[in-house]
């Protein structure tokens, strides 16, 4: 069996992304920091890491996408609610979406709070207005009771897991780091 040496990169330019070792090459960044310690590794590197601002970013510039990235999802899950309420016609599930809608508000109130937090130097604040951010998201999942599924599931998972990098962040930028 011939091996052309395009077919030995490529194999090993396989192993290398499905492995992850891309990643090490630019280890004690703060995305790497940050993500080691989140809740769904995976989700921060892949996923909120993909944005190429991320990779290199200090931890400022990480807490600016990450509540970014957090904002323009609570906007777009704050559409979907609503457009589910629209076109809701039975009144329990209307009833479920209202008081999402209502938690969904008040996460969008909060990411701005967060960015004040961010760009104020309140790191202790950007680590509460967090975690409470992501409990207003949780509460939208606890309304729907069987037979009744949330609409926006995967959202608000997702808002969690943005709110858990912003907490793992202003832990950070409270200890000082800054790069």
């Amino acid at each position: 069996m011939e091996f052309s040496l395009a077919k030995v990169i490529f194999f090993i330019h396989l192993i290398l992304v499905t492995n992850g070792l891309l990643f090490a090459t630019t280890n004690g960044l703060p995305l790497q920091e940050v993500c080691r310690r989140c809740k769904d590794e995976k989700f921060c590197l892949y996923d909120f890491g993909s944005n190429s601002r991320t990779r290199f970013a200090d931890y400022p510039l990480l807490g600016r996408i990450a509540i970014g990235t957090a904002q323009v999802l609570a906007t777009h899950t704050q559409m979907k609610i609503h457009y589910s309420l629209l076109s809701a016609t039975d009144p329990k599930l209307k009833g479920f979406l209202g008081l999402c809608e209502n938690a969904n508000a008040t996460v969008i109130r909060s990411l701005a709070m967060i960015l004040d937090d961010l760009d104020g130097g309140r790191y202790r604040d950007l680590r509460v207005h967090a975690k409470k951010t992501a409990e207003a998201g949780q509460y939208c999942e606890s309304v729907f009771k069987s037979p009744y599924k949330s609409p926006v599931a995967g959202d608000d998972l997702k808002l969690n897991l943005l709110c858990d990098i912003i907490a793992i962040i202003a832990d950070d930028l409270n200890a000082g780091k800054r790069v």
